[in-house]
């Protein structure tokens, strides 16, 4: 008898999840933004990574969204996908991936329902959309050297964001006077580079010599640290610009070199604005792309 429940019991269990997959569930049908702390969606392409300020919006959004069996073919697919960061109250985070027909929780995907998932990329074409490309900036790529050191981070502007790991955050720093920038040299040359070049690169102090007290007049700099496993690799600004009150530099990775050496090392990439480009920001972050 026992052994006759038991199988009803499984039958019953099986008939539930072949319910749940043919009528689908909503996972996210009881959140509410007071759930979540932050959140940031990463379009590929074009490999931006937005804030998201309306946070009411995406939340009726996702609650909208239904998922049917498990289906990890996704990476089959070309297209795309929109992936959201949902940093939450309880300083736990989760990915969710728009990728129709797919809808990817944590690495984990799913059939899903067109229109909700649709909608949800649409929402995330919209906030790229309002986002402003800074075109007009000046560069530098010198050497920084390596280093783990606790205040490179706990000095930086975006330390919040390194928790986020849909993409690779670095420490950016910001520097508005000729004193600011000796500040941040005499700061952190006792664990980073300023006066080294590597190869062709130059070093800190020499790539900039050429920002003093005039520039700062009417400039911002902005000083963004990358870091690599081997010095074979080379760095460079794929795109700036401004999202609201966030000003966000975009690092891209220019080389893939079939053999490459084994020195851990950083690179101090810097981008140089016009002051008005940054006076309703406040907020700033520094993402990398690898290629």
């Amino acid at each position: 008898m026992k052994k006759i429940i038991s199988l009803f019991l499984t039958f019953l269990i099986i008939l539930s999840f072949a319910g749940c997959a043919q009528n689908g569930e909503k996972p996210y049908k009881d959140l509410t933004a007071s759930d979540i702390a932050s959140a940031t969606v990463q379009l590929s392409p074009p490999n931006k990574t937005i804030q998201v300020d309306d946070i009411e919006k995406l939340v009726s959004i996702l609650r909208d969204i239904v998922i049917y069996e498990e289906d990890n073919s996704y990476g089959e697919y070309m297209g795309q996908g929109v992936l959201f960061t949902l940093t939450l109250t309880d300083g736990t985070t989760q990915e969710v991936l728009a990728y129709n027909p797919f809808f990817v929780i944590n690495g984990t995907g799913y059939k899903t329902k067109y229109e909700p998932c649709e909608k949800l990329n649409n929402y995330a074409n919209e906030l790229l959309d309002d986002a402003t490309d800074i075109n007009n900036y000046e560069k530098t790529v010198s050497y920084a050297g390596w280093s783990e050191d606790e205040k490179i981070f706990s000095g930086c502007l975006n330390l919040d964001q390194m928790y986020i790991s849909s993409v690779k955050h670095c420490p950016v720093f910001k520097v508005n006077s000729y004193e600011d920038l000796e500040n941040f040299k005499s700061s952190y040359d006792d664990v980073l580079s300023m006066n080294h070049g590597y190869d062709e690169l130059p070093s800190f102090e020499d790539a900039t010599s050429k920002y003093d007290e005039n520039f700062f007049k009417s400039n911002t700099l902005f000083i963004v640290y990358v870091t690599a496993n081997s010095g074979s690799y080379r760095f460079d600004i794929d795109n700036v610009y401004c999202d609201d009150d966030w000003f966000r530099i975009h690092i891209k990775q220019t080389n893939n070199p079939e053999t490459h050496t084994q020195d851990m090392t950083g690179w101090f990439v810097t981008v140089a604005v016009k002051n008005d480009v940054v006076d309703n920001c406040r907020f700033f972050d520094a993402d990398l792309q690898i290629s």
